[in-house]
């Protein structure tokens, strides 16, 4: 499903650019982390040991924003093959449960994700003053809007099929 296209935004679309946003921001912030970790070590000779903890932290939030943005517009990893070769009823059960498989992921990313930030939270990530479970949170938040985007393909008919 490719997003919207209508003439103003709907929540969704201002809720998927927020985090596309933040995104952007973790990358930004993981160049400017190693920018720094270079400099340090052959400017100043004493590297800091925190720059590889928080950059993988923050690369794994912006994968996973960009994984579940991917599932909302319908550019992320699929096998529609069988699908579109459907006839018009089994075609939309297809994809239907094409939809659910994708809210089931997210909502196992979510749980999972959860339960590993909770159990990880009382120790520290090795060379960052950070709680390890923050290393598990982007499967929290990507499952999580994952599910939702799911959720929304799964209610929302797409604009690219005919109206019955």
């Amino acid at each position: 499903m490719t997003a919207p296209s209508s003439t103003s935004p709907s929540f969704l679309d201002r809720f998927e650019q927020a985090f596309l946003l933040l995104a952007g921001v973790c990358l930004v912030s993981v160049v400017a982390a190693q920018g720094w970790q270079v400099a340090s070590r052959y400017f100043l000779g004493d590297p800091p040991s925190w720059t590889v903890p928080l950059s993988t932290t923050l690369m794994a939030h912006a994968a996973m924003i960009g994984a579940a943005a991917g599932v909302r517009r319908g550019t992320h990893f699929a096998f529609t093959s069988l699908a579109d070769a459907a006839p018009g009823p089994i075609k939309r059960f297809l994809k239907a449960l094409s939809h659910l498989a994708v809210i089931a992921a997210g909502l196992l990313l979510c749980a999972y994700g959860a339960h590993l930030v909770l159990l990880d939270a009382g120790a520290k990530m090795p060379g960052a003053p950070l709680s390890l479970g923050l290393k598990y949170t982007p499967l929290v938040l990507g499952g999580a809007l994952m599910a939702l985007f799911g959720c929304e393909a799964l209610v929302a008919r797409p604009k690219t099929e005919p109206q019955p």
